[in-house]
């Protein structure tokens, strides 16, 4: 685990927090939600990260997929979700503190 692996899960469990503390319509009993940030180091191989995103892309399409598969029910059946996705070589603003010494 990176020395500053224990930090970032803090800051990502403050974040994860405030979306929890957020007013937004009550989900019943049972609604599936996720709010997951994870940040990392990864090989400069392109080829790993481009796989990544293609999985993700995958994701997505699956996602569109179940929405238009579900148009056909009732409205009452259905519930709105957004899903959010993204990857990018940046380091979030608030984990640069968290940074060791020599890496950039």
């Amino acid at each position: 685990m990176p020395h500053s692996a224990g930090r970032s899960e803090r800051s990502a469990s403050a974040a994860q927090q405030a979306w929890r503390d957020h007013p937004r319509e009550p989900a019943p009993a049972g609604v599936a939600e996720l709010l997951s940030l994870v940040h990392g180091r990864l090989s400069q191989a392109k080829a790993k990260a481009r796989e990544l995103v293609e999985r993700l892309q995958r994701l997505a399409h699956d996602f569109a997929r179940q929405h238009l598969l579900d148009q056909k029910l009732p409205e009452a059946e259905k519930r709105q979700y957004t899903l959010v996705m993204g990857m990018r070589s940046w380091l979030f603003e608030h984990f640069k503190h968290l940074q060791r010494a020599g890496r950039g």
